[in-house]
């Protein structure tokens, strides 16, 4: 009919008084203007049908239905019978979008009609307000099906898809409590379709303690049955596209077992955040142990470590004595179950460096096996190690500004001599020089052959204007 709205969007709620109204105002702020809201309210006990009525009463674009599915999967489908738009959103009570995501999505929709969805990059939102980095995975418009075959990689609520293939799918698949999103955009992304990308992260997804992605038990359960549906053939889906029609390919990406084990690393990591939890080690065996996989490996840790300890990047220094015990024994329990502890040991490296990029090491850092510091270039201090500590992370400061950042390994304490030969060759100034001793201007050449070191940009932080980080995401956050 010529009056439809363009786009449809379903957002379910139960029990969400606290929290639906912001997701119903991002849509009144659209910029785009020609949508409907079905509001499915699943067997609410709280406020949450007197909010539904307010908005309903004040914007015709809302409408109201009842759904006693009790989950997300359930009450979308009962929105999705309801809906009468080109285009399909799921926004959950819980989160939001920026008040241009309708307008940008449909604008490369627009320009790339052949297209069965457009999606864009998401921040997670915790619950003191504090946003984590955007994120955003380029693949999915590059091989949607085996991304979507491994993994979750996109936000419920990030998308714009096709009603129409939606409806032929079936929906969300009812039998599964969690990662019902990751399995209809597999099913979707086996129809061999394009998908188009928006470089910005539009969505924001609330780190709420009561969701049940902080449900591991669940999550993984689930996860093996979609990760097993992308590597054989689905009848659920009557006309895949022929690459598809089997399954994922392993050289586009590694076994069924390698993306499982991915998945069981980010849920023991989000575990070891919220202070609980275990893994049986063995599921982590398929993990790739080789060098060049350390810091990925190390990425998972850090992103799941964020969700557990619902925390953004900047906090998880100074949180290390809460989270830093359980990580550190996941850790040293995959070097034991790839039978190598020098691999587990590479791993630990990288989270830590990576912690401490987001840290301004106001105060010093004492991590599993790096020392974290400032050090005065104009007077520089011997450093005594404690147990244990084999690498040193440390800000060359001058006048209270950050003049470099150097990292190193160590087998002994770190001399005042040492420090001023890092400071003569990344903070070298002719009045440092002349301050200092005969002896202590020379340079410590040898030192130089013994030490790792390191100069990068001294805090990780995103420009501002700058599109969606392109890191990956290893959960399906339903």
């Amino acid at each position: 009919m010529a009056d439809d709205p363009f786009v449809s969007i379903v957002v379910p709620a139960r029990n969400a008084e606290a929290t639906l109204a912001q997701a119903l105002d991002c849509l009144l702020g659209q910029d785009f203007a020609n949508w409907e809201a079905i509001v499915v309210d699943d067997g609410s006990t709280d406020g949450t049908p007197a909010v539904i009525a307010s908005y309903v009463e004040q914007d015709a674009r809302f409408r109201t239905v009842s759904s006693c599915a009790n989950s997300a999967a359930g009450a979308r489908n009962k929105g999705i019978s309801e809906a009468r738009g080109r285009w399909l959103m799921f926004l959950d009570a819980d989160d939001w979008v920026d008040a241009s995501f309708l307008a940008k999505m449909l604008a490369v929709l627009g320009a790339s009609p052949d297209s069965v969805a457009a999606y864009c990059g998401s921040r997670r939102v915790m619950p003191d307000g504090a946003l984590t980095p955007p994120s955003i995975a380029p693949e999915v418009a590059i091989q949607p099906f085996e991304t979507f075959a491994r993994r979750c990689a996109i936000r419920t609520h990030a998308l714009l898809i096709d009603r129409a293939t939606i409806t032929e799918l079936g929906g969300f698949d009812v039998s599964l409590r969690t990662c019902e999103d990751w399995d209809l955009w597999q099913r979707v992304a086996r129809l061999g379709k394009r998908w188009v990308m928006v470089d910005e992260p539009l969505a924001f997804y609330r780190n709420s303690p009561g969701s049940l992605t902080r449900n591991s038990t669940q999550m993984l359960a689930d996860a093996e049955i979609v990760i097993a549906r992308g590597f054989s053939a689905d009848p659920r889906v009557k006309h895949p596209a022929s690459a598809h029609a089997n399954g994922a390919i392993s050289a586009h990406g590694g076994t069924a077992s390698e993306a499982l084990a991915w998945f069981v690393l980010w849920n023991a990591a989000s575990d070891c955040g919220s202070g609980g939890g275990s893994i049986e080690p063995q599921t982590l065996r398929a993990l790739p142990a080789r060098f060049e996989w350390a810091r990925e490996i190390a990425k998972v840790v850090f992103d799941g470590l964020v969700v557990g300890s619902r925390s953004v990047p900047e906090q998880l220094a100074a949180r290390w004595d809460r989270i830093g015990g359980p990580v550190t024994e996941l850790v040293v329990e995959l070097g034991k179950v790839w039978g190598d502890p020098v691999a587990g040991r590479r791993v630990q490296y990288h989270l830590e460096q990576m912690l401490l990029d987001f840290d301004d090491l106001a105060a010093p850092r004492r991590l599993a096996r790096t020392l974290a510091i400032r050090v005065d270039v104009r007077n520089p201090r011997s450093t005594e190690l404690p147990k244990g500590i084999d690498q040193i992370y440390a800000y060359l400061v001058k006048d209270g500004q950050i003049e470099a950042l150097v990292q190193f390994g160590v087998l002994g304490n770190v001399t005042r001599r040492h420090w001023i030969d890092l400071i003569l060759n990344f903070v070298p100034t002719q009045e440092f020089i002349r301050g200092l001793s005969g002896h202590e201007r020379m340079v410590f050449r040898f030192w130089r052959c013994f030490a790792r070191l390191a100069r990068r940009s001294p805090v990780h932080a995103p420009q501002k204007g700058a599109g969606a980080d392109k890191s990956n995401m290893f959960a399906a956050e339903a």
